[in-house]
């Protein structure tokens, strides 16, 4: 969906689940600019909370290294089993992990950080229209 080449998600929810503050708050501001509306999360426990009240949830960035008692796959695919229509970014610093080749050749979408907010509006346009 797009306005003047702008991505606009109104209506669309989201969930960031990212453990340092300022990368949450700062990934929260970008998907709010672009219209969705977020839940924010620290850790696996909260959005999988967050999840089971949120069938309708259209799109989660989840950070590979996400705290909790599950790790960022199993996360995604039990938050896909509550919201089917839900698209899934996943953030990571680490290059060379077989976690990363595992995201690469499965469902979700790999984002590398560091990245820039284009970068990011393009891993989100692409995403939700695959």
């Amino acid at each position: 969906m797009s306005v003047n080449g702008d991505l606009v998600y109104y209506g669309y929810r989201s969930i960031v689940v990212e453990g340092e503050t300022i990368l949450r708050d700062s990934l929260v501001m970008q998907l709010e600019t672009f219209g969705f509306a977020v839940a924010a999360t620290r850790n696996s426990d909260e959005a999988l909370e967050v999840m089971r009240s949120a069938s309708d949830m259209r799109l989660m960035v989840v950070d590979r290294n996400v705290s909790g008692q599950m790790g960022a796959l199993e996360l995604a695919a039990t938050a896909r089993s509550i919201a089917p229509n839900l698209r899934v970014v996943l953030t990571s610093g680490f290059c060379n992990s077989p976690m990363i080749e595992q995201a690469a050749n499965s469902q979700w979408t790999l984002l590398r950080k560091p990245f820039s907010w284009s970068e990011f509006g393009v891993i989100i346009r692409d995403t939700l229209s695959a």
